[in-house]
């Protein structure tokens, strides 16, 4: 068993709550580096949602066009050269 004084015991509990005030700081250190992160990752999914949804509008558009050359070079043979 260990023999400590009362000083010794009192000097021990102040570097012991330090302790665990450090330990509470870094805690809500990380949540809140947490935090921010997932607000990144999120607004980084939602631009990513947005140029998906871009890149399908276009490729759509792109098809359409396609399409429309498609149907014109039917009727009136190949494009007029410039």
């Amino acid at each position: 068993m260990i023999n400590m004084d009362v000083e010794e015991m009192e000097r021990e509990i102040v570097k012991l709550r330090k302790m665990a005030m450090d330990f509470e700081s870094l805690a809500a250190s990380y949540k809140y580096k947490y935090f921010e992160a997932s607000r990144a990752l999120q607004q980084a999914q939602i631009a990513l949602d947005g140029y998906e949804a871009e890149n399908r509008m276009l490729k759509r558009e792109i098809e359409d066009l396609k399409r429309k050359l498609r149907l014109y070079k039917e009727r009136c043979g190949e494009l007029p050269e410039e």
